[in-house]
């Protein structure tokens, strides 16, 4: 079945914005893409000279055609442009309908009311309608003067980063209690709140280090607000050196709105559709074409994820985690480990490690998730810490990292809600290496501002040791998370993996694959463990250098495109954290892949319990 977008929006004579822009941007992420069209418009891009809206019974035809059984079913609805309230009801109404015949359907909207360029587009007073459309949006993405505009009498607080995103937090709350699924509220335009008197004092605020000032202005903060329990992330980024407030980029809100409703389309939750469509659009505004007018032409393209590390937001839980945006001298990552850690079990007793190590495991985690007593808990680390320099195996705690700093563990391993809560400097400063755990683009995203030792890519199938809040990745989505990272990271596919979908898993080119009751629950564990060295190895040996600076780099500068959600962040041309070309390593990643996949026995073997 087709991935199909329905946008609802405006024509763009000048191609950049609108249902152009859309049907462009839905093509390049693979999704089928429909429009009906709202209004036709006159503009270029310095101005906007005409906007003729189209009779409300050719709207209702076109949106009767495009839901025809005839059609492909529309799994996303993409609203832009709506420039009456007649046409608006009837797209209310359409919705609706839609939502009844398939409660699946998701709706992302883009509150256009005003061009990039100037120029009213749109009569509808939208503040009297919120609190019809928004219950039926499942994704709210509007900028920061639309958002100000829709809830009046609203002042952000621009003293400090702290206060400023407490704030844009409580305005996205806003919309939710509206009835907004996730709001995505994109802070390009914060900048523009801050008056001269505040620019001086802010400026003279920090006598060392980043000011408040340069926090604020040189970066740019997305707040996404999302879930059942109001979940708060944060998307941070530098802005991007070519634009400035006078020459922005035209029409990136049509592409940000189409771009998030095609990885909607395409099964990816809302944070994960705005983490990858937020590095759609830096890449497209940083290689953006100035011809001259007041807005510049953004560039399209097609999506290989091996190129889109470069572009990718970096993603915050907290204000002090996006903090560390802000001063990438001092995050400067934690100690490598060997790219290829191998087999990877993952078990919940010294005696487990014990029998690991007997048999060749050189690398391995300690999960004890309810331990008898705090005293029983460190003794079990102790002897398991023991047992891996015994055999020069590498020993991963999970969570209990004031234990494993200790107890000179060689790693710590946190999965995302841990890393709230978890003091990470110290794990840092005893020189242990960090793993994170990871579930989709945007867990990626924070796990690369963190820059931890290798990143733990799951739940790949389903798994019975864990109940998981998201679903199965799958090898295909395993296979375009590696491409991402595996030029600046160490990878690990966990979750659901045994030795009949083994094949699949190696042939995304992850570095190592993490098992739980392939080995535990099997009848003869010391012979599965044997049998798993034979298809997956034991691993390579630790790099040399002893510390590193890992990730990528931001660019800050002081100017800022007005329609504003951009950065220049970028990979080192010569080398990315592990020492590789970006290019390079995507090669290398291909190529394990190829010489994993003819190692995996071709013949069926018997099932693991689940």
């Amino acid at each position: 079945m087709l991935d199909t977008v329905l946008t609802i929006a405006a024509t763009d004579s000048s191609n950049g914005a609108g249902t152009t822009a859309d049907l462009a941007t839905l093509n390049f992420f693979g999704v089928y893409g429909v429009a009906a069209i709202t209004a036709v418009t006159a503009q270029n891009l310095n101005e906007v000279l005409a906007v003729k809206p189209v009779k409300n019974r050719i709207f209702t035809k076109e949106l009767q055609a495009l839901s025809a059984d005839s059609m492909p079913k529309i799994k996303v609805i993409k609203l832009g442009l709506i420039p009456n309230e007649k046409i608006l009801r009837t797209t209310v109404t359409f919705i609706r309908e839609q939502k009844k015949l398939n409660p699946d359907i998701l709706v992302v909207w883009d509150p256009v009311a005003v061009a990039g360029t100037g120029g009213e587009l749109s009569e509808i007073n939208y503040s009297l309608w919120l609190h019809i459309i928004l219950p039926l949006v499942d994704v709210f993405t509007p900028n920061l003067n639309e958002a100000l505009a829709l809830c009046e009498g609203f002042e952000v607080d621009t003293s400090g980063l702290k206060n400023c995103m407490d704030s844009l937090t409580q305005l996205s709350l806003y919309f939710r209690k509206l009835g907004a699924g996730t709001v995505y509220l994109k802070g390009g335009h914060l900048p523009a709140l801050i008056n001269e008197d505040e620019k001086t004092a802010k400026g003279r605020s920090s006598k060392q280090g980043v000011s408040e000032f340069e926090k604020l202005t040189s970066y740019i903060y997305d707040v996404v607000v999302s879930g059942e329990n109001n979940d708060v992330y944060y998307f941070g980024c530098g802005r991007f050196a070519g634009a400035s407030n006078s020459t922005g980029v035209h029409g990136t809100g049509c592409i940000m709105a189409s771009a998030v409703a095609a990885m909607l389309a395409k099964g990816y939750n809302a944070v994960d559709a705005i983490a990858y469509a937020k590095a759609y659009m830096t890449r497209g505004i940083e290689n953006s074409v100035d011809v001259g007018a007041r807005s510049r032409l953004f560039r399209h393209g097609y999506i290989n994820n091996s190129e889109m590390l470069q572009y990718f937001p970096y993603m915050a839980r907290t204000v002090s985690e996006l903090e560390l945006i802000c001063n990438p001298a001092e995050n400067t990552g934690f100690a490598p480990c060997a790219h290829d850690l191998g087999l990877y079990p993952v078990v919940d007793s010294s005696e487990w490690i014990g029998i690991l190590c007997e048999n060749g495991v050189k690398t391995m985690q300690l999960r004890i998730k309810k331990p008898e007593s705090s005293e029983q808990l460190e003794q079990e680390i102790a002897k398991s810490v023991k047992l891996c320099e015994k055999y020069g195996a590498r020993l991963f705690i999970d969570d209990y990292y004031e234990l494993a700093i200790r107890h000179k563990a060689y790693g710590v391993h946190l999965g995302q809600e841990d890393l709230i809560d978890a003091k990470l400097n110290p794990i840092r400063e005893a020189g242990l290496r960090l793993g994170v755990s990871t579930h989709g683009y945007a867990e990626i995203a924070r796990a690369c501002l963190l820059k931890p030792s290798y990143i733990a890519l799951g739940h790949i199938y389903p798994t019975g040791s864990k109940v998981m809040a998201s679903r199965p990745q799958g090898p295909s989505k395993l296979a375009d998370y590696v491409a991402l990272v595996d030029s600046a990271y160490p990878t690990v596919a966990i979750g659901g993996i045994k030795l009949h979908n083994l094949g699949d898993v190696k042939s995304s080119g992850v570095g190592s694959v993490a098992v739980i009751t392939a080995i535990t629950a099997a009848p003869d564990p010391a012979a599965a463990v044997r049998e798993w060295l034979d298809a997956v190895g034991a691993g390579s040996s630790d790099p040399a250098v002893k510390t590193e600076r890992r990730g990528r780099t931001v660019k800050k500068t002081s100017s800022g495109s007005e329609t504003g959600v951009s950065k220049s962040r970028t990979v080192s041309a010569k080398k990315t954290g592990t020492g590789r070309s970006a290019s390079a390593a995507g090669t290398s990643a291909k190529e394990r892949a190829r010489r994993k996949s003819r190692s995996v026995k071709t013949e069926k073997t018997s099932e693991d319990n689940a």
